[in-house]
């Protein structure tokens, strides 16, 4: 029987971690704030990776054509496996400009087809 998934990724970052650790710890993009493409941040509500106070304050320094943060309430940091039935993508706002809701509670939404 092979090994499992889990035990590949934990095997993976045993590798990789102190290779790239010291360049990840002294890259600093805080001044990097101008963007000429819409952003779009799907986030965990509960990630202590990248907490939802500080994410917010650095997010409202972004300039861009467009932006918008799409909150995974249920999740951490990794949402696309924790609420992969909620991983799609969706239409930031609509022209009401509501901004949808994602979590365990909305709707599940499909990309509309080009005309």
């Amino acid at each position: 029987m092979g090994t499992a998934p889990r035990e590949l990724i934990g095997k993976g970052q045993s590798i990789t971690l102190p290779r790239v650790l010291s360049g990840v710890l002294g890259f600093d993009a805080s001044d990097q704030i101008e963007f000429d493409v819409p952003m779009i941040q799907f986030l965990g509500r509960h990630d202590c990776t990248t907490p939802t106070a500080p994410v917010e304050r650095c997010f409202e320094r972004v300039s861009a054509p467009s932006k918008d943060v799409l909150w995974f309430e249920h999740s951490a940091h990794l949402c696309m496996h924790e609420e992969p039935g909620r991983y799609v993508v969706v239409e930031p706002a609509d022209p009401r400009g509501e901004r949808p809701v994602m979590g365990r509670d909305a709707p599940v939404s499909r990309p509309t087809p080009a005309p």
